[in-house]
């Protein structure tokens, strides 16, 4: 099967379609954010979820037990946490924070 490779560009005229009041400069960047986004969570192994009121889209895999979910989930979350750290740019300040248990 041989797909198409879609760009932005092919998606920015119905966008600006249905948000006529919205820049299109604003609006191409809104989806290059977004595209960016999607491929950097992929990246890293992280799963991404994306919801509207009728359409709902998982990228990852979904499991029947629920020990398994539990671990996977947990993964998962790490994942999700280091991206959101690595987002936010945080400055080291020489030391390392662990804890025990």
């Amino acid at each position: 099967m041989l797909m198409e490779i879609k760009k932005v560009t092919d998606y920015l005229e119905n966008m600006c379609n249905m948000f006529p009041e919205v820049n299109p400069k604003d609006i191409e960047r809104i989806l290059t954010f977004g595209w960016k986004s999607y491929y950097l969570h992929n990246s890293y192994g992280g799963d991404v979820l994306i919801k509207d009121n009728n359409f709902w889209s998982y990228v990852g895999t979904l499991r029947n037990n629920s020990l398994e979910h539990f671990n996977y989930y947990v993964n998962k979350l790490v994942i999700k946490i280091r991206v959101l750290y690595k987002r936010r740019k945080i400055k080291w300040d020489g030391y390392y924070y662990f804890a025990l248990s």
